[in-house]
């Protein structure tokens, strides 16, 4: 099967570009030389800006062709192909984590608790970690959400919906069309997991919910103020 990256490579960076303020974020929360885990990793982006400012990153992606791109363009810097579950089975510790795009969307609760655990059993205490997700709480009630087209010139466009909104799960459908003619859509589950909900797997993980903003400057967190960017440090 076509990974989604195969299918997606020439626009994929247009859509999901590496942004300053995340890369600030991170070389924030991450001290220097520490052995970072980048769970969803995609071409690895962000492990190549880590990794010049002087932290040992290490990528996780589920995609074989994001990997793949990765490896090409970091070949110092190890890459896995894997689920969070995956995790479990890789080497070693680490002394910081982050799970930003709102990749942690595409895993249920009992999945998140696992990954969770996994991570805190092999991070030392204080150690810290960042998830991004989309700003679920913003949506509650909602069963239908369609964002803004996003023009990526050439006559190519990029489209995103939510369909089936609900507490648990949502339908998100992807659709890349260039000149009327569509090359490609998609669609896969995710979990609209809210404030609260994620400060009890913190809890239970055995992390410290120590900010919550509402992008990677900071913002302060309120629903609707834009995203949900959490850090969160090791017990």
């Amino acid at each position: 099967m076509t990974s989604f990256y195969t299918a997606f490579a020439e626009h994929y960076e247009k859509v999901f570009p590496v942004r300053e303020p995340a890369v600030a974020f991170l070389l924030d929360a991450v001290p220097p030389g520490a052995r970072v885990l980048d769970l969803g990793c995609g071409p690895g982006h962000h492990c190549g800006r880590l990794a010049a400012a002087d932290r040992q990153p290490e990528g996780l992606d589920l995609d074989d062709g994001m990997i793949r791109a990765a490896r090409g363009r970091y070949p110092g810097i190890p890459f896995h192909v894997g689920d969070l579950a995956a995790l479990s089975a890789l080497p070693g510790s680490w002394d910081a984590a982050y799970c930003i795009g709102n990749v942690a969307s595409h895993v249920d609760d009992a999945g998140t608790a696992g990954w969770l655990a996994d991570l805190a059993a092999r991070m030392a205490p204080g150690a810290p970690l960042v998830v991004q997700t989309v700003d679920w709480d913003a949506l509650a009630g909602e069963t239908f959400h369609r964002f803004a087209d996003l023009d990526l010139g050439g006559g190519a466009v990029f489209a995103r919906e939510y369909r089936d909104l609900g507490p648990e799960r949502a339908r998100f459908l992807t659709r890349l069309v260039v000149e009327g003619r569509t090359l490609f859509a998609g669609e896969v589950a995710l979990h609209p997991r809210g404030a609260a909900a994620w400060r009890g797997l913190f809890e239970a993980a055995g992390f410290i919910a120590t900010g919550h903003f509402a992008d990677f400057a900071r913002a302060p967190y309120a629903p609707g103020a834009g995203g949900s960017v959490w850090l969160a440090h090791r017990r």
